[in-house]
């Protein structure tokens, strides 16, 4: 067994991965897609075989597909010819071997292409992925609610049967900044939300890094009797000061990620514990293996 293999193995058990190894798979070419889907426009690759099994993956990316589409055929060149069982060699040789890495386009194009190469390797081997990296570690998942500021939205959803909703409550209007009065509005708003549904519906707020760290830390004090579930993004992504020094001014949870990158943008983010719940979003933040390394070191 070599150094890589024995890796791999507690991944995938041995009568698998040799059912894997004895159809000889190899890349054969990279095509992508894009798709409108009613609001925004969706990038899709399909990584080819030389056995007909064909891989599909996303990398969508607000207003870049473009940009993205040719970052995924860019790949091409260092795949084709590839086992495409082989993820974490060929995930390692996307990432590292560029000299320029890391941003929403690169980072995008590899999880696109990374998800299509757990897609084929599920069925070649006949197996969902999830199954690949370990098995399900629970039987019910809770989902929350997307609404709008309104509580009769919040209402209906509970009525659904949904235990909690999202909405964004910094309702930014013609990409103009009020400070004082957004943050003192959305605190209203949430104080309504909280009137209609009770305590014990849990109320999350997503402003999409509207708000400035000033801003976010009078929001954030202000709606800490209200107990949201968390607060997502509520400083800008760059600079992980600003969330600190939010972290040190409220006691409401805090929540961010889905901007961020492979596990080396997490890491310092939990060590130092600046947020409550890490949101890593599979497109973009390396793919499939990467978004479970990012949950492990959230869950250490």
């Amino acid at each position: 067994m070599t150094r890589r293999e024995l890796l791999f193995a507690p991944l995938i058990p041995c009568a698998l991965r040799a059912q894997a190894k004895a159809l000889n798979l190899k890349i054969a070419g990279l095509k992508t897609f894009i798709v409108h889907a009613g609001s925004a426009n969706w990038v899709f690759v399909k990584v080819a075989t030389n056995q007909g099994v064909t891989g599909l993956g996303e990398g969508s990316i607000t207003s870049k597909e473009q940009a993205l589409s040719a970052a995924i055929l860019e790949h091409e060149r260092f795949l084709v010819g590839r086992d495409p069982t082989d993820i974490e060699l060929l995930w390692q040789g996307m990432f590292r071997v560029p000299r320029w890495r890391g941003g929403p386009i690169l980072n995008s194009a590899i999880s696109a292409v990374e998800i299509a190469l757990w897609d084929i390797l599920g069925q070649t081997l006949g197996v969902p992925i999830y199954k690949l990296i370990g098995g399900k570690a629970r039987d019910r998942v809770r989902l929350y609610k997307d609404v709008g500021s309104n509580p009769e939205e919040w209402l209906k959803a509970k009525q659904e049967g949904y235990t909690a909703c999202k909405s964004s409550f910094i309702d930014v209007r013609n990409n103009l900044v009020e400070p004082a009065k957004l943050t003192r509005e959305g605190a209203k708003k949430m104080a309504a939300v909280r009137a209609a549904v009770g305590d014990d519906f849990d109320i999350a707020s997503d402003p999409h890094g509207r708000m400035t760290t000033p801003m976010a830390v009078d929001f954030c004090t202000r709606v800490e009797e209200l107990r949201p579930l968390f607060v997502e993004e509520p400083t800008q992504l760059e600079d992980l000061g600003e969330l600190a020094h939010l972290r040190s001014k409220t006691k409401t949870s805090l929540a961010t990620g889905e901007r961020h990158f492979t596990k080396y943008a997490f890491t310092e983010m939990c060590s130092r514990h600046l947020v409550d719940f890490v949101q890593p979003d599979v497109c973009h933040a390396g793919g499939i293996l990467e978004l479970k390394k990012i949950g492990a070191i959230a869950e250490a």
